[in-house]
């Protein structure tokens, strides 16, 4: 089994040590895993790169992208994603987060064929670790179950959080490589994440649902904001909102769902942020 692990930074030179060290020891614990890391600084003005760099001298099959110019965490995501295409899986980790290690012990104990995967979360927070569940047990979500969750997100889109996050998640490189134009939108600010895994989502056959920690994220409040989706100062930004839940009205319509009912809570949620 060949995965890629992309680690996206931009001025994080306080929290990358701590972040490369979990990746580390999560190395220690793969079995008969191949793990690529590429490192993709999106033009840090701290000692950011020069971590990086000394890094992926020390670690084998390591990559590091510094790019010149700051463009957002879009485009490192989607040039991690142009350098994992050889790859069966692909995961994203951001600079200022770490990775759990019971993921690593989910991977030596199972066989990977669906095409994407999601795991439960921990934030870490005055350090003290607090774990975050989805729902109670395993699931392969069929078209009733994931429709019936998506549904439930639009009525109350901070509880029913699992996709709108790209990270805490396993992506089959297979579907990527099949739809090229399946990636990050770089021209959006804010809510490319749920914009990303729901179009991610709309190419998949199978999704499943892991209760294992496999991320730690670090500062609750930025969480927060992002499972708001349009907490910004910036109003045209603001409504990229609107893009983001476009995509998960498509799959919902896609999966036989009413339309009346969706375009109902598609226009609820649009409404609560606006």
């Amino acid at each position: 089994m060949h995965i890629s692990l992309v680690v996206t930074t931009y001025n994080n030179a306080d929290s990358i040590s701590r972040c490369l060290n979990s990746v580390k020891s999560f190395i220690k614990k793969l079995r008969k895993i191949n793990l690529k890391i590429i490192l993709v600084d999106d033009a840090s003005v701290d000692n950011t790169p020069a971590i990086l760099l000394k890094y992926s001298k020390e670690m084998p099959s390591t990559e590091f992208k510094k790019f010149k110019t700051n463009k957002g965490v879009s485009r490192s995501r989607n040039y991690g994603i142009s350098k994992s295409l050889d790859m069966d899986y692909l995961l994203f980790l951001d600079g200022d987060d770490e990775l759990n290690t019971e993921l690593a012990d989910f991977l030596n104990k199972n066989k990977l064929e669906n095409d994407f995967y999601t795991f439960d979360f921990s934030k870490v927070d005055n350090e003290k670790e607090i774990q975050y569940n989805h729902l109670e047990n395993r699931r392969v979500f069929n078209d009733n179950s994931i429709s019936e969750y998506l549904l439930d997100y639009l009525v109350m889109p901070n509880k029913k959080s699992m996709f709108i996050s790209c990270w805490a998640k396993l992506y089959k490189t297979k579907v990527l490589k099949n739809k090229v134009k399946l990636r990050f939108k770089e021209g959006m600010k804010i809510n490319e994440d749920i914009y990303f895994v729901i179009s991610f989502m709309r190419e998949c056959k199978v999704i499943e649902y892991i209760n294992v920690p496999s991320y730690k994220y670090s500062d609750y409040s930025e969480l927060t904001k992002r499972a708001s989706l349009a907490i910004t100062s910036d109003v045209i930004k603001f409504f990229s909102i609107i893009s983001a839940l476009r995509q998960l009205k498509l799959y919902l319509i896609e999966k036989q769902q009413n339309i009346n009912d969706v375009n109902l809570k598609f226009y609820h949620c649009v409404g609560a942020y606006t």
